[in-house]
């Protein structure tokens, strides 16, 4: 039978269009929330629009919940705010979905390094990150707490870093900052490779130089004649270069 209530030991069931619901659900102007069938308590369920609400120990969406509640935001709406919020003069900054915040950890958020308190605030210290530091297991380097991008030279190394500013390494990336791009190949450490020798890239030869480039034309090596195409297929575009 459609649109029924069933009640199976302790839990409740609620039947739709000859299916089980799920999700959050509608029943006559009150929302439910359901998970495997089951109408759900005292729990946070998303509501379809990225956010999340408040499902009370009656398992009805709670349209009074407001302000902090089990360590979550509720705003205006009773839902979960993403992104910026400020509370009491402090700002947080919640997942997109859960409303959770990022607390005693460091976040890149558009090429800006933040650091956030124990309590999920934003910590009033302007934090000025300079050198490499990881997150989520990929590397960056900052300077002045912005995430560098494109080639990086350190010493005596030039780096490559992406648009995300995120280190890469085994690959081959391409440099557009002039009129004809260059291909570098880089290492395992992150840096270009200023080993020269052949290397095989998608199943295809080619040579780079003991700059790392890769060289294109008619070559002659250890005393034989090649012709490399002016394109290696590469995995990034630099399009800037940095030297600290």
């Amino acid at each position: 039978q459609n649109n029924t209530w069933y009640q199976i030991g302790s839990d409740w069931v609620y039947i739709t269009n000859g299916q089980v619901a799920g999700g959050v659900v509608d029943v006559k102007g009150t929302r439910y929330y359901f998970s495997d069938g089951v109408m759900q308590k005292n729990i946070m369920g998303s509501t379809g629009d990225g956010l999340y609400a408040y499902f009370g120990s009656d398992g009805k969406e709670d349209k009074t919940v407001k302000g902090w509640k089990n360590g979550y935001y509720y705003g205006e709406d009773h839902k979960t705010n993403a992104g910026w919020v400020q509370v009491n003069g402090k700002l947080y900054y919640g997942y997109s979905g859960t409303g959770s915040y990022h607390r005693s950890t460091y976040e890149l958020m558009n090429g800006i390094l933040y650091k956030f308190n124990t309590d999920g605030s934003l910590s009033k210290e302007v934090y000025k990150m300079n050198g490499w530091l990881q997150l989520d297991g990929q590397y960056y380097y900052f300077k002045d707490g912005k995430a560098v991008t494109g080639f990086l030279r350190l010493g005596n190394r030039t780096y490559a870093l992406s648009s995300s500013g995120t280190l890469v390494k085994n690959c081959v990336v391409s440099d557009s900052s002039t009129s004809k791009t260059s291909y570098y190949y880089i290492n395992s450490e992150g840096f270009i490779d200023e080993k020269a020798g052949f290397r095989t890239i998608y199943g295809e030869q080619y040579y780079f130089d003991s700059k790392g480039k890769a060289v294109t034309g008619i070559q002659k090596i250890n005393g034989k004649v090649y012709y490399f195409p002016n394109y290696v297929p590469s995995s990034y575009s630099m399009y800037s270069y940095s030297s600290y």
